[in-house]
């Protein structure tokens, strides 16, 4: 169910974004969400500026205006000031921290609100001055996560009461139940193993391996993503002696991701800085059981001993000990994968989606 207009004339809103169709990345997806919401929510009438995106790429529905500059960024800039200046927008949405310098150009020019949207590990740090100027005029700062928003305030003095946590999802979740453990259960990670941020825990999914290869001689893991940290991934899987027991796939298509999500037993990723965790949400939608690390957003989603368990991301002792619990008890593994389900549904749906940002954009415009 999509929500209603809080008023009888839809806002007008130009949305900045970095990229929404050139790739399948995390930030693309929330992008491609966003344009969903304004393509069919009735309180919004929208027009898209994308970095990095071909011109004509299809918006949502296909009605929405989407420019693409495909990665000319002058033009870029050019194009979002000359719309400024030109057309009647009543709100700006800027949805990645590296465009927020735009939008005090445009609170120069029109007067009017903007809304900044903050994802994660860009946004934690005290920001350089420019930025930061950019997050106090802001009308309303938007962040996927609660971690995230205490993060970004804590960092640059911004008063929690500006923000407003939205949340994010993924599609629809698929026709699928977990495949059950046969002689050999498939640990699976999705993930970016980019070397810059070494972040999402395969290296201690790897230490952890011969723990479980003790009770579960059988088992495999299949790290899913592609990055140049893979290399050090491998090597250390080797030094660890459980090269045999690991598969390295690189980059994915969707069909395969698929696939490996049917096949998948337990869904691992014990991230150390992770904002929100788009990854876990697929997975639930697979009725897997999560494991997940406890120093970040992950615990947002992934519930201890609800639907998963959240350990310390840099104990290898603690990460086998839970899966290997996991493995042996598939009762267990089913009701946690109910649980995951319904909280996806529950919580993350498009809808529920769709009815956060909707809220907090009316809001921004209302206190302006």
């Amino acid at each position: 169910m999509v929500p209603q207009p809080v008023s009888e004339k839809p806002l007008r809103v130009a949305v900045l974004v970095t990229e929404a169709f050139g790739s399948t990345g995390g930030v693309q997806l929330v992008n491609r969400s966003i344009a969903e919401v304004m393509a069919r929510h009735p309180g919004f009438t929208a027009e898209f500026f994308s970095v990095h995106d071909r011109e004509g790429s299809v918006c949502g529905s296909g009605e929405t205006p989407f420019h693409g500059f495909q990665g000319r960024l002058a033009r870029f800039v050019l194009g979002a000031s000359r719309a400024f200046l030109g057309r009647q927008y009543d709100l700006l949405l800027v949805t990645h921290r590296n465009l927020f310098p735009l939008a005090l150009f445009w609170k120069a020019v029109t007067g009017r609100p903007y809304a900044l949207f903050g994802h994660g590990i860009e946004i934690w740090p005290r920001q350089t001055p420019l930025y930061r100027l950019a997050l106090h005029a802001a009308d309303v700062v938007l962040t996927n996560s609660r971690f995230t928003r205490d993060r970004l305030c804590a960092s640059n003095g911004i008063r929690p009461e500006r923000t407003e946590v939205v949340g994010l999802c993924v599609g629809d979740p698929p026709d699928a139940d977990p495949s059950p453990v046969s002689d050999a259960p498939l640990l699976l990670t999705v993930g970016r193993a980019a070397a810059g941020e070494a972040y999402k825990g395969q290296d201690t999914v790897i230490r952890a391996l011969p723990q479980i290869l003790r009770s579960f001689s059988t088992v495999r893991y299949v790290v899913a993503g592609g990055g140049d940290d893979l290399q050090r991934l491998r090597s250390l899987a080797a030094e660890t002696g459980v090269d045999s027991s690991v598969d390295f796939l690189g980059l994915i298509s969707e069909e395969d991701k698929d696939r490996l999500y049917r096949r998948a037993t337990i869904f691992v990723m014990p991230s150390r800085a992770e904002g929100f965790g788009l990854v876990f949400l697929e997975a639930m939608g697979y009725r897997l059981p999560c494991v997940a690390g406890n120093r970040d957003a992950s615990g947002e989603i992934v519930r201890d001993g609800i639907n998963g368990f959240t350990v310390d991301p840099g104990d290898p002792d603690a990460i086998a000990a839970v899966i290997v619990r996991l493995l042996g008890d598939p009762s267990l593994r089913a009701a946690m994968g109910r649980a995951g389900r319904s909280i996806r549904d529950a919580e993350f749906s498009f809808d529920a989606f769709s009815q956060r940002l909707g809220a907090a954009l009316y809001r921004a415009v209302a206190r302006a």
